[in-house]
């Protein structure tokens, strides 16, 4: 059974009881008036729940308050759980037609930068693909700053590295461009191109200590280090890349490149990253 199967049998699940909504509806109404008032109105509104309480003495209205609460946290479940649906159903990538319209298929078999986006996994496939000649100007530290662009950022925050500041526009460019091909949109973050990273793994890459980083950013150390080792995956990958391509450039200025990366208290096997 799939992902989509399961929640909607959550959503069946989810009924409403038969009890005497518009009273206790002014209850609600009557204690969120407590909650966010002050002073005489919040007296107010407590003379009112009590004559509201002392009306209804019966417990079987302390069972309806129940399933009226309980009601309510499922009618939220129950959105959350649409918009999971609704989410799923969108294409997790653009079709067949569109990758070939995009140039990375021909008469159903991959071109050579389809071959480079299949070798991408940890990184957008595409984006990277198509930039990876533009990439091959770039220097060792700004490479890997360049692949923070495709880390997903702690917020919204940005910190742009100016020495890749032209090829970052570059590639919002291509983002946009890719995006306006496909006729069914794929997910809203899909084609998300992210500067939260950039001039973090620069700092990285020169030597600043993981703690200063922490503490001029506010980065918890374990999603520091999460963020560190994706982007030394996708340099792996782009390794990978540069030998299929012979692309002899490319792998001198990769060589080694995990050791600095992986350093210091950035360890594979660290307590936050193990599943």
């Amino acid at each position: 059974m799939n992902e989509i199967s399961l929640i909607q049998d959550e959503l069946v699940k989810i009924s409403m009881p038969n009890i005497p909504f518009a009273e206790l509806e002014e209850r609600e109404r009557i204690e969120n008036k407590i909650r966010n008032s002050n002073n005489a109105e919040q007296r107010e509104a407590r003379k009112q729940l009590e004559q509201w309480k002392n009306k209804r003495i019966s417990p079987i209205w302390d069972q309806h308050w129940k399933q009226f609460k309980q009601f309510k946290a499922d009618e939220s479940r129950k959105l959350a759980l649409q918009a999971q649906i609704s989410e799923l159903s969108k294409p997790a990538i653009p079709f067949l037609g569109y990758l070939e319209e995009m140039g990375f298929v021909k008469d159903g078999k991959l071109t050579d930068i389809g071959v480079i986006a299949s070798e991408i996994n940890e990184g957008h496939p595409l984006i990277m693909a198509k930039m990876y000649d533009e990439t091959r100007k770039l220097n060792r530290n700004e490479l890997i700053a360049y692949f923070g662009c495709f880390v997903e950022p702690e917020n919204d925050d940005v910190y742009p590295c100016e020495h890749i500041k032209e090829l970052v526009n570059k590639t919002y460019e291509t983002a946009d461009f890719l995006r306006s091909i496909e006729k069914v949109e794929s997910p809203p973050n899909y084609w998300n191109v992210y500067e939260y990273w950039c001039q973090i793994m620069c700092e990285w890459m020169t030597g600043t200590e993981f703690e200063v980083i922490c503490s001029t950013y506010g980065i918890y150390e374990g999603n520091f280090m999460k963020a560190v080792l994706k982007v030394a995956n996708i340099a792996d990958e782009y390794i990978n890349i540069a030998t299929l391509k012979q692309d002899i450039e490319m792998l001198e200025v990769l060589r080694d490149v995990r050791q600095t990366l992986i350093r210091g208290i950035v360890i594979p096997d660290s307590l936050y990253l193990r599943l």
